[in-house]
């Protein structure tokens, strides 16, 4: 059987400021912001399945696959980085809080991590899920063509144009290989 499972979000950059009692000023935004993000997720979603293992529950192998890419909606906004993941680990979201345990939360903290901010429950809200952010295919349903057309039309959003920002020092444009 032919199967992926994807889930599409959005990586929030915090304001500058403050955040509930947090001063954001010294989150680390630096370059390879995005690598950080993506080497924690398949960190995580790792022991998630390890820690599956020694419980001995079954738990699907699989390749971390993604794709991001930087949006800017007017010159001088606020950057936000929409993201599509794929991983046959999960099959749901699971919760977005700071008890979580899905990949929902585990996308939360890998995004935390990335920024230096992993013990700053504050900050879980700059990952913003969809209503029915996860998508099933598989090859062999009948309504595969049908869901496959409404995750790329729903995966549209990332081509337009119109917000997207192209620098010389930053990417805008990520995604997994091989």
């Amino acid at each position: 059987m032919c199967q992926n499972h994807a889930i599409r979000g959005d990586l929030h950059l915090p304001e500058d400021g403050d955040v509930g009692d947090s001063t954001v000023g010294d989150a680390d935004l630096s370059q390879g912001l995005m690598s950080r993000f993506i080497d924690s997720l398949k960190a995580q979603i790792a022991a998630y399945r390890h820690q599956k293992a020694r419980e001995g529950k079954r738990c699907h192998r699989t390749s971390v696959r993604y794709v991001w890419v930087l949006e800017q909606p007017a010159p001088g906004g606020k950057k936000h980085y929409p993201l599509l993941a794929n991983t046959n680990t999960f099959n749901a979201p699971g919760s977005d809080d700071e008890q979580g345990k899905g990949l929902a939360s585990l996308i939360q903290k890998a995004w935390l991590s990335a920024m230096g901010r992993r013990d700053w429950p504050e900050y879980l809200t700059l990952v913003h899920f969809a209503d029915n952010p996860l998508a099933f295919l598989e090859l062999n349903k009948p309504d595969f063509r049908k869901k496959l057309d409404a995750l790329t039309f729903r995966l549209s959003y990332m081509a337009k144009h119109r917000t997207r920002r192209y620098s010389n020092t930053e990417r805008s444009f990520g995604c997994s290989q091989g």
